[in-house]
C-alpha cells in the first residue's frame, strides 16, 4: 500500500492563492509552506471581505481542516 505523500502543492509554492475557509471567510496570500495535513503558510496575506477593502494580515498559518477551496491568482 503506498504511503500518503500529502497534498501536491509544490508547483504552487511562491504563487498567490485565494483560500476559502469555513465560516464564510477568505484569505489571499503567497504560499510559502504546507504539510501533509494541508496546513498552509501564507505570506503577504490579506483577509478578503466582500464589499470592503482587503485587510492586511502579514504571515498566517491556516489549519488544513478549515480549508474548503483554493484557487490560484498568479499564472503558473
Amino acid at each position: 500500500m503506498p504511503k500518503d505523500k500529502g497534498p501536491e502543492l509544490k508547483k504552487f509554492m511562491g504563487k498567490r492563492l485565494l483560500v476559502k475557509l469555513n465560516g464564510n471567510r477568505s484569505v489571499c496570500g503567497r504560499l510559502s509552506g504546507f504539510d501533509v495535513f494541508m496546513n498552509l503558510t501564507l505570506e503577504e496575506a490579506e483577509e478578503v471581505i466582500p464589499s470592503e477593502e482587503a485587510r492586511p494580515i502579514g504571515m498566517i498559518v491556516l489549519r488544513g481542516s478549515s480549508v474548503i477551496d483554493m484557487s490560484i491568482i498568479d499564472q503558473l
